[in-house]
């Protein structure tokens, strides 16, 4: 079974957890996507509401359960083929929420994660986008590891 080792700095990694944990529970009782209630008749609405929601909260469960006690202690978080879906969708989620909440009227140039300069961002959004880079890097890593792109195996990245 492939597994993904990720080192990660305590010190600038526990503020984005801090916005990550916000952002799971503003999801807990409502999807990253709102449903189109034009488009699903009003009996499914509901009963896919409650599955989505359900799905949603699993994953989100399944990825903060990942920065445990021992994750705290040296900074290390896995991933392996068999949590991948679950963090990716995890992941996707709150990158969602940060959007929709606190990032959507950014300019092109403000998204440009190789050009922005922490000390340069809008305080406001500061921290949402520097949460919605990190979850973005590791949906990167772990998408390589799945597909192939890393070695099988074990693997370790720092940030």
């Amino acid at each position: 079974m492939k597994r993904l080792s990720v080192k990660l700095n305590l010190t600038a990694a526990a503020p984005l957890l801090d916005i990550v944990k916000a952002a799971a529970d503003g999801l807990c009782d409502r999807p990253a996507v709102p449903l189109c209630p034009d488009v699903i008749e009003e009996d499914l609405r509901e009963i896919l509401l409650e599955e989505l929601l359900h799905g949603q909260r699993s994953d989100l469960a399944r990825f903060l359960s990942l920065f445990d006690h021992d994750f705290f202690s040296d900074g290390t978080v896995v991933f392996h083929e068999s949590n991948a879906e679950p963090i990716l969708r995890a992941c996707a989620a709150v990158r969602l929420h940060l959007w929709s909440r606190y990032l959507k009227e950014l300019t092109p140039e403000q998204w440009n994660s190789e050009s922005a300069d922490p000390e340069d961002l809008d305080p406001a959004v500061k921290s949402p986008q520097l949460c919605f880079f990190f979850l973005t890097s590791l949906q990167e890593l772990i998408l390589a590891h799945l597909t192939g792109a890393a070695p099988v195996g074990e693997g370790e990245v720092s940030f």
